[in-house]
C-alpha cells in the first residue's frame, strides 16, 4: 500500500519509519511534518493509507482526515496519539485502526492487517470507455445507469479531463434548449443525485468528487481510452476508430479536437 505518514514530531515519524519496514504490505512515498504539504502531495499522488497523529498545531488530523477523504474517498486512515480520549473521533470518520503511543510492533502490524483489508475491498478496477458510445465498467462489468442523465453527466466530467464543471455549465449542454432557472438546476440536481446513487451502488464513489455548485472527475481512480490517447500510448491510438461518445451530439467539439491532436502526432 503506498502510504504517507503526517506527524509533527520527527521522531514518531522516524519510529514509523523504523517499525513499518518490517511490514512488506507497507510502501512509505511520503512523510510530513505539516498537514498542508500532505495535502498538496495527496492532490497529485494516489496514497492507499495515511498514518496520521491527531494532535497537531494549524489543522488536526481529524480535519485533515476529512480533506484527505473529499480528495480520495478510498483513501484509508490509521490514527496516532498519545490521549486515548481522541479514539471515538478517529473512529467517527471510520478509521481503520487507532493506535496509542508508544506502540510496538505488533499493534502497528494489527493495524496495517485492518488497513489491508480496507484498501483491497475498496480495489475496483474501473474502466471508462470513450471510443464509440460512453460506457463504464467496474471490473469487466458493466454499470447501469436508473436515469440516462445521470450517466451524460458522468460523460461530461469525464470530457472535462478533471477540470471542475459548474452545475450552469452541465445544465447548459445536457438542457440545452431550457432555460437557467429553479425547474433546470432542479433538472440537474436530479441527475447529481442518481449519479451518486449509483456510484455509491457500485462501489466507485471514489471517482466523483463534488462541492455544492462544482463537480469533477477523479482521473487518479479510473482508466479511460481518451485519456490514454492524449498521452500518446500507442496501442490507445491504434483503437481509436474516429468515433468518440457518438450518443452525445455535444461531444462533437471533442472529437474534432481528437482528430487535430492526432494530425499533430502524425505530421
Amino acid at each position: 500500500m503506498k502510504t504517507i505518514i503526517v506527524d509533527d514530531e520527527f521522531l514518531a515519524i522516524k519510529r514509523f519509519s523504523q517499525v513499518s519496514k518490517k511490514i512488506k504490505e507497507v510502501h512509505i512515498i511520503g512523510e510530513f511534518d505539516n498537514p498542508r504539504d500532505a495535502l498538496d502531495f495527496a492532490a497529485c499522488e494516489k496514497i492507499d493509507l495515511a498514518v496520521l497523529d491527531i494532535e497537531m498545531p494549524e489543522m488536526d488530523g481529524i480535519e485533515l482526515g476529512r480533506r484527505l477523504r473529499e480528495m480520495l474517498p478510498n483513501i484509508v486512515l490509521i490514527y496516532t496519539t498519545g490521549y486515548e480520549q481522541y479514539a471515538l473521533k478517529a473512529y467517527g470518520i471510520h478509521a481503520a485502526a487507532y493506535l496509542l503511543k508508544p506502540y510496538n510492533y505488533e499493534d502497528l502490524q494489527y493495524a496495517i492487517q485492518s488497513a489491508e483489508f480496507l484498501a483491497k475491498r475498496n480495489n475496483h478496477k474501473i474502466v471508462i470507455q470513450t471510443f464509440g458510445k460512453f460506457d463504464v465498467f467496474v471490473d469487466g462489468s458493466p454499470v447501469f445507469f436508473k436515469s440516462s442523465k445521470a450517466k451524460e453527466l458522468l460523460a461530461l466530467l469525464v470530457d472535462a479531463k478533471g477540470s471542475t464543471v459548474t452545475s450552469g455549465y452541465a445544465i447548459s449542454i445536457l438542457w440545452e434548449d431550457k432555460p437557467f432557472d429553479d425547474n433546470s438546476q432542479s433538472l440537474f440536481y436530479k441527475a447529481a443525485k442518481s449519479l451518486e446513487k449509483t456510484l455509491e451502488e457500485y462501489e466507485i464513489s471514489q471517482i466523483l468528487i463534488k462541492t455544492r455548485y462544482e463537480r469533477c472527475i477523479n482521473r487518479k481512480e479510473i482508466e479511460c481510452d481518451y485519456y490514454k490517447l492524449l498521452s500518446e500510448d500507442e496501442e490507445t491510438l491504434k483503437q481509436f476508430r474516429g468515433e468518440y461518445m457518438s450518443q452525445y451530439s455535444w461531444a462533437e467539439e471533442t472529437l474534432a479536437g481528437i482528430f487535430r491532436f492526432l494530425d499533430h502526432i502524425y505530421k
